[in-house]
């Protein structure tokens, strides 16, 4: 208290003595309390741009907490950082709405707002804005007429908030874009005006969310696409239109995301991929486009439920560094031009083991290489398994342009030959064999037709 009522002592004697009031202070501003505040008007009555900082922080407020923001109605541009923090008697903006521009940083933590109201007029922030820990934030209305961040965009930590709602007009973000510990989170709607993330995409903690629509006219990635721990993420809707990334794909600790088909537009990574400890995940055929991954690493560890990983069969093997793939109990084939390029030019240097049997090893998965032959690959036009999965037996059927010596071998998970349905010479036309499984154990199988010196492969889940 001693030391609010010196400072208007100050003020009045100032104004006493016939001093000249200042447009604004020469040097960044700080107010810790009420009282300065509602001064500042009287010290300078015709301050509307500020050169440098405002901080508003009730950290040291006492007995005179901060509460209202009215006194600072005639503000209009911050040069530099727009702070506020430490202000849990603060219950709006209120004052702020002449501010259409802050040159550099907008933080607001720590407060008991449960809006931005105030900064209804905030068109232009040159750095980042970052709003987190904010327990009572219900939304970003107020926002509505912002337009641009030049550097990052951070939500974290403020419960009550379910959208981006509000940001409609942000048509520019340039560097990251960060959602994290947003518990009421469900929609990723507000961004429709955003074509690209000059930085990275990490949303994390968001236990609600279900899919990323609302980022349809995303296109552009500069840097890292990271999902992590989002309890009721089911798919990557939203991210359909995701062309270019310059960074690497991490995705972690989804348990109800099955698969990531959005991503298929992909074609070239700056850095590598990590797909881990996804319970629900089947196939991350979503990364089936992508060649290159400029000699970064592959993890894909801890899928519970992952079967298929023929979505890096088209990944340059020269680009990848290191290879893991592990503990991953359902997945059993692990052979395709990538890995066992990778594997046949880098012994030693990966990680296989932890899967089903035909993945449990570099060797197993070297083992399987060895089936694929020349002309490898799972196409085989014209080649039809029925049913899917098999339970009793499967009908094979293939088609003849002209005779040939044809070879039809089922194989197991380490590469041997179970079971030999044909060696003989067959003339043109629509042909068929059947497969009795017995008391083979239940998995997967490849099915190998070769037909003179050509081999196809197709994929057989066999469940008793």
């Amino acid at each position: 208290m001693k030391r609010s009522v010196l400072y208007i002592v100050i003020v009045l004697l100032a104004f006493q003595s016939g001093l000249k009031a200042q447009s604004c202070p020469p040097f960044d501003i700080l107010f810790e309390s009420q009282s300065q505040i509602d001064s500042f008007p009287i010290l300078y009555p015709d301050c509307r741009v500020i050169e440098g900082n405002l901080a508003i922080d009730g950290w040291d407020a006492g007995d005179d907490p901060i509460v209202s923001l009215h006194s600072l109605f005639r503000i209009t541009e911050i040069q530099g950082d727009l702070t506020i923090m430490n202000t849990f008697e603060l219950n709006s903006l209120q004052g702020l709405e002449g501010i259409t521009s802050v040159g550099g940083r907008v933080y607001i933590a720590f407060t008991s707002l449960d809006s931005v109201a105030g900064l209804d007029n905030l068109q232009y922030v040159g750095e980042s804005l970052q709003i987190a820990q904010n327990s009572s934030m219900q939304n970003l209305h107020s926002l509505k007429r912002l337009q641009h961040v030049g550097d990052g965009l951070a939500v974290m930590s403020c419960g009550p908030i379910q959208n981006l709602n509000g940001l409609d007009s942000l048509s520019y973000i340039g560097q990251y874009l960060l959602l994290g510990y947003l518990y009421q989170f469900t929609s990723m709607q507000g961004m429709d005006r955003i074509k690209k993330i000059s930085g990275y995409l990490k949303i994390e903690n968001l236990p609600l969310l279900t899919d990323l629509h609302g980022l349809e006219t995303i296109d552009t990635i500069a840097e890292d696409l990271i999902l992590t721990n989002n309890q009721s993420l089911r798919s990557l809707t939203g991210l359909d239109n995701l062309k270019d990334l310059g960074g690497g794909v991490y995705i972690r600790e989804n348990p109800l995301l099955v698969n990531i088909d959005e991503l298929r537009h992909l074609k070239t990574l700056a850095f590598g991929i990590s797909i881990k400890s996804n319970a629900s995940l089947q196939n991350i055929s979503g990364l089936d486009s992508i060649t290159h991954i400029n000699n970064y690493n592959i993890h894909i560890t801890s899928n519970a439920s992952l079967t298929d990983i023929s979505g890096i069969r088209n990944i340059d093997a020269g680009s990848v560094y290191f290879l893991e793939i592990a503990s991953n109990p359902l997945l059993s084939i692990c052979a395709y031009e990538s890995t066992c390029n990778y594997l046949q030019n880098n012994p030693g240097f990966s990680n296989i083991a932890l899967n089903a049997p035909g993945c449990n090893s570099d060797y197993e998965v070297l083992a399987q290489c060895e089936t694929l032959g020349d002309d490898s690959g799972f196409a085989g036009d014209g080649i039809q398994i029925i049913p899917s999965p098999v339970t009793e037996s499967a009908l094979i059927r293939f088609c003849l342009s002209e005779s040939a010596l044809v070879k039809l071998d089922i194989i197991n998970g380490p590469g041997v030959v179970v079971t030999s349905l044909l060696n003989r010479v067959l003339p043109a036309g629509d042909h068929h064999a059947v497969w009795l499984p017995g008391n083979l154990s239940a998995g997967f199988y490849l099915c190998r037709i070769q037909v003179n010196h050509r081999k196809w492969i197709r994929k057989i889940l066999y469940i008793p």
